[in-house]
């Protein structure tokens, strides 16, 4: 016996037809574009000038960004099942800045003899994800003569938020008049709190190794000049604060 399709069943095949295809069509979004490249879509529910933009997302997630971060706010269509794609900006995101820039200072400890001095480490880092890479200057006390060294700092944080533990390894070579001329390298890790998105203090350990070599004389017995070479090694121990920025 044939069959034949009822006016209800017309009906409601094409209600849903047309509930699919509104459901997926474009609709009108904001789109908060952030400078580290992020598109954040959803409605802007509150925004305060050169403060805050608050922010719910088609999942229904409130979202809240500093102004510094933004580039531009726009309005776009998004088709849904395609936003559904788009990675949404998280606390990770918010935390995970490009440069880092660092300054600490403390103690070096000797350790061929009781000897305590003063030291100072300014470093900027370019960071991919946890990893960061970039230029330092080292300064340090040895014999009573400043040692100045400029190092490669190489670091490696393995968490993004509250209290940040770190390694890293700086490689280099000390110049200037001092017997302490040569390669220099420390080694150590330590801890990042941050105060806010930007900012953090830090506090950490490294052993250091700073090879020397120098000539010496005595008139008074020979003319004879003796060449001394060797490595200083140390313990330093050092606080500072990290700024973060873009």
């Amino acid at each position: 016996m044939r069959q034949y399709l009822t006016s209800s069943t017309i009906l409601i095949l094409f209600l849903i037809i047309i509930h699919n295809d509104s459901y997926s069509q474009d609709k009108v979004y904001d789109v908060v574009i952030l400078k580290s490249g992020i598109n954040v879509v959803g409605a802007i529910v509150e925004l305060i000038p050169d403060k805050t933009v608050k922010m719910y997302d088609t999942r229904g997630k409130e979202i809240i960004i500093n102004f510094s971060d933004i580039e531009r706010i726009e309005k776009k269509n998004f088709n849904y099942d395609k936003y559904m794609e788009i990675p949404l900006i998280t606390e990770e995101d918010k935390l995970r800045k490009n440069f880092a820039f660092f300054i600490n200072g403390g103690f070096f400890i000797r350790q061929d003899e009781i000897e305590t001095s003063h030291n100072l480490n300014l470093t900027a880092n370019y960071n991919f994800k946890q990893f960061g890479i970039g230029p330092g200057i080292f300064l340090t006390r040895i014999n009573e003569k400043t040692v100045s060294a400029v190092v490669m700092d190489l670091r490696y944080t393995f968490l993004i938020k509250g209290i940040k533990p770190y390694f890293f390894a700086d490689i280099g070579y000390a110049f200037g008049e001092t017997d302490a001329k040569g390669v220099i390298a420390k080694f150590g890790s330590g801890m990042r709190y941050n105060i806010n998105e930007n900012i953090g203090l830090t506090a950490d350990v490294s052993y250091l190794f700073q090879n020397y070599n120098y000539n010496v004389s005595n008139l008074k017995y020979s003319s004879k000049v003796y060449n001394v070479a060797g490595t200083y090694r140390g313990v330093l121990l050092n606080g500072g604060i990290a700024v973060s920025i873009f």
